[in-house]
C-alpha cells in the first residue's frame, strides 16, 4: 500500500492512496468519509483465456505526483507503471 499528498493544492489537503484492491482512491483529507474520485487499474489480459489474472493482480505498490500535481504515477507490482491525468481540483 501507498500514498502521497497532492502538491499546489491550496483550497484542499489531498491525498492519494492505493494498494490490494487495485485502485487508486483520492482523498480530501479534510473531508475523509468519501474518497473525492476512485480510479480503477485496468488489469492486462493473461493471453489465450482473455481473463483477468487473479494470482497476481496489479496492486499499487507506490505513487508519485508530477510537481505541477495534474499527473500521478503509480508503480504496481506486475511492473507496470501507468500515468493518470487527473483533473484540477482547486
Amino acid at each position: 500500500p501507498s500514498c502521497a499528498f497532492r502538491p499546489g493544492s491550496t483550497k484542499t489537503l489531498e491525498l492519494a492512496s492505493g494498494g490490494t484492491d487495485c485502485k487508486i482512491h483520492l482523498w480530501d483529507v479534510m473531508k475523509p468519509k468519501r474518497p473525492l474520485a476512485t480510479y480503477t487499474i485496468q488489469q492486462p489480459d493473461t493471453g489465450e483465456s482473455g481473463k483477468p489474472q487473479v494470482c497476481n493482480p496489479p496492486m499499487v505498490h507506490s505513487l508519485s505526483w508530477s510537481p505541477s500535481g495534474k499527473l500521478l504515477a503509480a508503480g504496481l507490482g506486475d511492473g507496470n507503471i501507468p500515468i493518470f491525468s487527473i483533473e484540477n481540483r482547486n
